[in-house]
């Protein structure tokens, strides 16, 4: 079977989506808390913990949906890190975060 995996990342929470590449039919799916930090009264989310999580599901995935035509970029938070005014990621070396995009916003 072909598929699609689509990691997803939200402010509460992340997913992965497996669907049918024939079809766009959901196959499987899978969610937890989005991880993230507070550093200095800012909010941070923990994109290596975040990658490990899509990683770790990817790997235990049954091997009948692992014949993957497409992975889908990650939509938001993880893509979505703040960029500071060297155009580079605002992060805390060091600690795998990035500031958050909904830094600032009620």
């Amino acid at each position: 079977m072909n598929t699609i995996i689509v990691p997803v990342d939200g402010a509460s929470n992340i997913k992965l989506n497996v669907l049918d590449f024939d079809s766009l039919a959901t196959i499987d799916s899978f969610a937890s808390e989005t991880p993230v930090a507070d550093i200095g009264d800012l909010d941070y989310n923990c994109t290596e913990e975040e990658f490990s999580w899509f990683d770790a599901v990817i790997k235990e995935l049954p091997q009948n949906v692992k014949d993957t035509c497409v992975i889908a970029p990650v939509a938001r938070g993880a893509s979505g890190g703040l960029i500071g005014p060297d155009n580079t990621l605002v992060e805390v070396p060091g600690r795998g975060v990035t500031l958050a995009y909904t830094q600032g916003y009620p």
